[in-house]
């Protein structure tokens, strides 16, 4: 349970949660991306994730997905966000607007302040004023996460 979640384990538990299909024409995620092992017992997941269009890589150009790399908690808000295709409150505001510590800038803010609203995330410390979007998220945090998106708890 304090094992830090790293972006290819994310893949299959998004998989499984979502209950995603493969795409008709399916493809692992090793033909999407070189950097993911074809051995790897998460490569299929991968590659549904990238069909379903939950990622698109790590790196800006989307020809990587760093499948080796810790997610952080500002990835797994994003990466939640389209797997569970939750959506912002009717006066939706991003996360920097809820934490202090996250930036307007970070292509991840939107989707943090979607969590917030949604209730998955009250943020990192006890006062609810930061969220840590540099953080790693660990598997017991992420089963929190997944059961707040998927079942509502």
């Amino acid at each position: 349970p304090t094992q830090v979640v790293t972006r290819e384990q994310m893949a299959s538990f998004l998989v499984r949660a979502a209950h995603l299909q493969p795409a008709a024409e399916h493809h692992p995620g090793s033909y999407y991306f070189p950097d993911c092992d074809p051995a790897s017992p998460h490569d299929d997941d991968i590659g549904t994730l990238w069909e379903a269009g939950i990622t698109a890589g790590c790196d800006d150009g989307g020809a990587l997905y760093c499948p080796d790399q810790q997610v952080t908690r500002e990835q797994m808000a994003s990466f939640l966000v389209r797997a569970a295709d939750l959506q912002p409150a009717a006066d939706h505001h991003p996360g920097s607007y809820y934490f202090s510590d996250v930036s307007a800038s970070s292509p991840h803010d939107d989707d943090i302040g979607t969590l917030r609203e949604t209730g998955i995330t009250r943020g990192c410390d006890p006062e609810g004023t930061l969220y840590c979007p540099e953080g790693d998220v660990l598997r017991d945090q992420m089963a929190v996460f997944l059961a707040r998106a998927f079942l509502g708890y």
